[in-house]
């Protein structure tokens, strides 16, 4: 083999691996657009589906609240809520006065309770519940 043969044999291979590299360095940048492009068509499409279904959910709250009475239904059921709860308290409370006024007045409340008076040796009073 001659030097000029062989220096184009180096040349033609330095010149392929040169080509291979750049071929490499090509698909390889060619695969990364078309990832990103993808990436940025699913993110689109992922804004634009939630933003759908945002919508629809604010239009179905506005529906529902119109619907179902808006402002005044509302605002009827707190005070349900608010008297009921004021109702129950004052009961609650009823019932320690109640206890309050059975201990210091025992004979006017004991036959309502469900006692019995009697009266001790010495002419005291006292109530007495019996049970099973």
């Amino acid at each position: 083999m001659s030097v000029a043969s062989q220096k184009a044999e180096k040349d033609l291979s330095r010149l392929a691996h040169r080509a291979q590299k750049e071929a490499f360095e090509l698909s390889r940048s060619t695969a990364s657009r078309a990832i990103k492009d993808v990436e940025e068509s699913l993110r689109s499409s992922a804004n634009q589906t939630f933003d759908r279904y945002r919508i629809a959910a604010e239009e179905a709250r506005k529906t529902s609240w119109r619907y179902f009475g808006g402002f005044w239904v509302w605002l009827f059921s707190m005070l349900a809520l608010g008297a009921l709860i004021g109702a129950l308290a004052a009961f609650w409370v009823q019932g320690l006065i109640s206890a309050k006024e059975f201990g210091d007045y025992p004979r006017i409340f004991c036959s309502s309770a469900g006692g019995e008076t009697g009266t001790t040796e010495d002419g005291g009073k006292y109530c007495v519940f019996f049970y099973d």
